[in-house]
């Protein structure tokens, strides 16, 4: 299986098991980092893995009770 480098916002949706308008949402946040390349919107390989792991401490943090 080849890694990829770059997601779309459905492929990175995809990948986190979310709907793209979610996707959307955290890019108009900048929570999630990308750039454009001509028309379209590409999100890196790191830049995903890091907000996943942000979203795991976020869920992590909330199911303790906030503490």
């Amino acid at each position: 299986m080849t890694i990829k480098l770059c997601y779309s916002p459905a492929e990175s949706a995809e990948q986190l098991g979310i709907c793209k308008n979610h996707i959307y949402k955290y890019l108009d946040s900048g929570e999630l980092r990308s750039f454009k390349l001509g028309q379209r919107r590409l999100i890196n390989r790191e830049a995903l893995d890091e907000f996943r792991l942000q979203l795991e401490q976020r869920h992590t943090t909330q199911m303790r009770g906030g503490l």
